[in-house]
């Protein structure tokens, strides 16, 4: 009974993105839909963040190292604080609230949602200084202290060099 009240849910919604189904839902109610599930998309990829750190520090003592050089506290949020999370690195472990954490040393803060989801997706997937092009694009805005700020970015850098899926070598024919 559950599957198929599912399935005609998901036939419908295909069928309402396709612009077959009339709704008495109005555009903007819709754009509304539509931006809550970028923000869950959002809230859900800052909690893979803290994952994709302790997976790292797993695989790679090196990284694990890295992150027992500082403590600090960082919120990550987007502008219009509708998605935040804290994160506290102490001694090599990382942990995170979605609830108000402690004051954080410095902030990322994303223009916006949708740009916060494809650039930290670009982040997992290894693609190397994309935190930087988000910078510069101005996609990402900086809060606090700037030597923290700098070595989190490098961090960051380095979790994409370790993940970056190496290109396997052509083989030649003779």
């Amino acid at each position: 009974m559950t599957t198929k009240i599912l399935n005609n849910q998901a036939a419908r919604l295909g069928r309402l993105r396709k612009g077959v189904l009339d709704l008495p839902l109005a555009g903007a109610a819709y754009g509304k839909a539509e931006t809550l599930g970028f923000h869950m998309g959002f809230a859900n990829l800052l909690y893979a963040y803290t994952w994709l750190f302790r997976i790292t520090a797993y695989r790679h003592e090196a990284f694990k190292e890295r992150l027992a050089e500082k403590e600090f506290t960082l919120l990550m949020k987007d502008k219009d604080e509708t998605s935040m999370r804290w994160y506290s690195f102490s001694g090599g472990k990382i942990t995170t609230t979605a609830r108000k954490g402690p004051e954080s040393d410095f902030s990322l803060i994303w223009k916006t949602v949708p740009a916060g989801c494809r650039v930290m997706t670009d982040m997992a997937l290894g693609k190397p200084k994309v935190l930087k092009n988000a910078i510069i694009e101005g996609n990402l805005l900086l809060a606090g202290d700037a030597a923290m700020v700098a070595w989190f970015l490098e961090t960051n850098n380095l979790i994409a060099r370790l993940n970056r899926k190496k290109a396997k070598p052509k083989s030649r024919k003779v």
